[in-house]
């Protein structure tokens, strides 16, 4: 991690984020031998199994329906005894599902499929995502702190007034131009048939 990351992670886990506690994690899992990681993914893949069994009833009775039964506490489960979780599974699922007491935010994709699906995130979630996606810009050296170019999809779902200032705060102001993405590069068959918005700070 450069200085701007221990900072941010300094500073996250004094706010109670755990953020020092999970990159240190997510950097020691990135030097286990192969075996180790073998376990420790099967370790963290039943853990999230029953975690979800415990707290969503709503997975509980899928998981029932296509298994036959429940697992018992501490019982391995093999990734094929799992329900197959659709789009259309997980709208019904936001649909009658209350907000979760640690959620920070719901989210929704952008819909690229036609069927967007919104969900909950939590700062735990949050967190491991974050410092995931931070190591794998860290390999392409594109750091935070560092300036970088990301091109993503807009949102289909308007965030929330407060969620949107909280947002806009943390960016500079910003422009959109357009580029070519193919850089100059013609195609042999001269048809260019994207392009892309470019925020330039």
């Amino acid at each position: 991690m450069n200085a701007s990351s221990i900072a941010s992670a300094i500073y996250g886990e004094l706010r109670g984020y755990h953020r020092w506690s999970i990159r240190r994690r997510i950097d020691a899992n990135q030097r286990l031998s192969r075996e180790a990681l073998a376990r420790l993914n099967e370790r963290e893949f039943l853990h999230h199994v029953h975690r979800s069994i415990a707290r969503f009833p709503f997975y509980a009775e899928r998981m029932k329906a296509h298994r036959g039964s429940l697992p018992k506490p501490g019982e391995a489960v093999r990734p094929q005894e799992l329900p197959v979780w659709t789009r259309h599974d997980q709208r019904e699922f936001f649909a009658q599902q209350e907000r979760p007491h640690d959620s920070m935010f719901a989210h929704q994709t952008s819909g690229s499929t036609s069927l967007p699906i919104r969900f909950h995130i939590t700062r735990e979630s949050w967190e491991w995502r974050n410092a995931i996606v931070d190591r794998a810009y860290s390999w392409a050296q594109a750091e935070e702190g560092r300036k970088s170019l990301y091109v993503w999809a807009a949102d289909q779902a308007k965030p929330a007034l407060k969620q949107r200032i909280k947002h806009g705060t943390r960016k500079p102001p910003s422009q959109f131009v357009a580029f070519s993405p193919l850089n100059g590069v013609e195609p042999p068959s001269g048809h260019v048939i994207t392009s892309a918005p470019l925020s330039v700070v």
